[in-house]
């Protein structure tokens, strides 16, 4: 019997969430919603602001469907109902979380600095939910209200930012890169008040609840908070419930300090390993985050947190989506996998008490290894390589990269076009460049034969290994180079559009990126790179205000 006829699909109102995140962790005992430090504690109980709300009336307007259906179990027909925009906007709880919403506490380096005490300051979690294929799916909701983490802002959310993130997490998700999930969007009929580029001009948008699901929304914060403040008992039993939950391999292991593969240095292994596979995967596809900081890094290596993300376009190693980074770049392409190292050098050395200082080199080696291995895999597959070779074929990708740059031409489309070189004879005696340069694209004859001579090169690689047989190859590298990517400008209008009250490209984005591997002509429009007007701040470069 096929696997849908086999689940049983819930009603929203009868979701059975359960919360072992608030029963096995120590709670605040302050249980008033007001801003402060928090001790010995990973999280406070808190609700919507919404819940007393009786004039607003939200309504969903953006919905994944197959999140709905394959991740939470839901009925269809649910989007439309009232109750689920009421319950999904923070206007009302469901029966099963009305004693246990919380936002957790947790602590980060920003830009490289120490930020102290930082948590869910907009984020409630409505509880976890355990689908009938036994995957574990926390819910929260973005967007809802202030918590006592919520140091100087509102605790709202504007309509473009959930939309960003919306159907970001979905891009990648699809993409086959580890990220949270995105539910839905519901527009609040509020106001949020928001200065978009710190200049001063603070405008008035429509403001918006984003509702989305991780297995785990823990991050290397959590754990370097209590670290920073020695609250080593705290630390310990948050560890304790990650292995339990997250990693019960280990649980058999020892928790021996003397012992450098007790089940905590495991633990910060996996981690580890799990954060250098996910940075890998987005260099392949030319992901660039924007805020690498260490409170958006996840345990399970998922991508966490998109503000000022962004693809890149043309090929600029030095890119940075994140118009606060500007100044110094840190989160640019370029420097992607070092900050991932450095996150994981904090996140490791946060367990110290735990293992003890010989471990941390040992694992952070790791990562250096790890990477390398990752990446090396994914330029394998990109090249539809049958074997890589470290030396030589580590030089092929660096020398199609500096082409790539030199000749300003975009990431995204020419690694698609490559799986258009056959390795036949005939092939080889053509101006084999036209078939990897857009047709708007006029090199000097000089830059031409720079890109003939890479070609041959890498035909002559591809017969070494006898890989040959073209139209199986192009398949295979199709499947991996992605033929649509959610570039920020097709986001700009789709947010323009829905600042209107027209969802309509919102949607077809979404539709667009669920599926990018596979190329359709009535979509073309959708790989196309961006046009002059769009290369500027506020399109392919954002900031954080959310």
């Amino acid at each position: 019997m096929a696997l849908k006829e086999c689940v049983k699909y819930y009603q929203l109102s009868q979701l059975p969430l359960q919360h072992s995140f608030v029963s096995e962790l120590p709670k605040d005992p302050q249980e008033e919603n007001f801003v402060r430090l928090v001790r010995r504690s990973c999280y406070s109980l808190v609700k919507p602001a919404f819940l007393t709300e009786t004039e607003s009336k939200p309504r969903v307007v953006a919905w994944c469907p197959w999140v709905a259906e394959k991740l939470l179990d839901l009925e269809q027909g649910e989007r439309d109902k009232e109750f689920t925009a009421q319950v999904f906007g923070g206007f009302r709880l469901l029966d099963s979380s009305v004693n246990f919403t919380y936002a957790q506490c947790y602590g980060g380096h920003q830009f490289g600095n120490w930020a102290g005490q930082l948590g869910d300051g907009r984020v409630i979690c409505l509880g976890e939910y355990r689908n009938q294929r036994g995957e574990r799916w926390d819910i929260q909701l973005k967007g809802a209200g202030k918590t006592p983490y919520g140091r100087f802002a509102d605790g709202f959310a504007v309509l473009r930012s959930c939309i960003r993130e919306f159907l970001a997490s979905e891009a990648l998700a699809s993409l086959g890169i580890p990220s949270t999930r995105a539910l839905c969007v519901v527009e609040t009929g509020k106001q949020v008040w928001r200065d978009l580029f710190y200049d001063g001009n603070v405008k008035p948008e429509r403001g918006a609840v984003l509702t989305r699901l991780a297995p785990s929304f823990i991050r290397f914060g959590n754990f370097e908070l209590f670290a920073y403040y020695n609250d080593l008992e705290t630390l310990r039993k948050l560890a304790d419930y990650c292995i339990k939950h997250y990693f019960p391999e280990f649980l058999e292991a020892t928790n021996s300090f003397s012992d450098e593969n007790n089940r905590y240095a495991l633990f910060a292994n996996r981690v580890v390993e799990l954060n250098a596979e996910m940075v890998a995967k987005w260099q392949a596809v030319g992901f660039v985050h924007g805020v690498m900081n260490t409170d958006n890094f996840s345990i399970l290596g998922l991508t966490l947190d998109y503000g000022p993300f962004g693809f890149l376009d043309r090929y600029d190693p030095l890119y940075t989506p994140n118009s606060t980074d500007l100044p110094g770049r840190r989160y640019c392409y370029l420097n992607q996998a070092q900050i991932a190292r450095w996150n994981c050098q904090k996140f490791v050395q946060s367990l110290i008490s735990l293992y003890g200082g010989a471990t941390v080199f040992n694992i952070m080696e790791k990562f250096d290894e790890k990477y390398s291995s990752f990446l090396s895999k994914c330029y394998q597959d990109k090249l539809g390589l049958l074997v890589w070779n470290e030396e030589t074929d580590k030089q092929l990708v660096d020398s199609f990269l500096d082409l790539l740059q030199t000749d300003q031409l975009d990431y995204t489309n020419t690694w698609r076009m490559l799986s258009n070189i056959q390795t036949t004879d005939e092939f080889m005696q053509k101006d084999c460049a036209q078939y990897l340069l857009p047709a708007n694209v006029t090199l000097e004859a000089s830059r031409k034969e720079k890109w003939n001579a890479w070609i041959r090169r890498y035909i002559m690689r591809l017969r070494e290994e006898n890989n040959t047989d073209d139209l199986s190859r192009k398949e295979r590298m199709n499947k991996c180079n992605p033929c649509y990517i959610l570039r920020n400008y097709y986001l700009h209008k789709a947010i323009q559009q829905a600042e209107t009250g027209n969802f309509d490209e919102v949607e077809k984005l979404l539709q667009v990126i669920s599926n990018p591997f596979e190329e359709r002509p009535e979509l073309k429009a959708y790989s196309q790179e961006p046009p002059e007007w769009a290369n500027v701040v506020g399109i392919c470069v954002n900031s954080c205000s959310s």
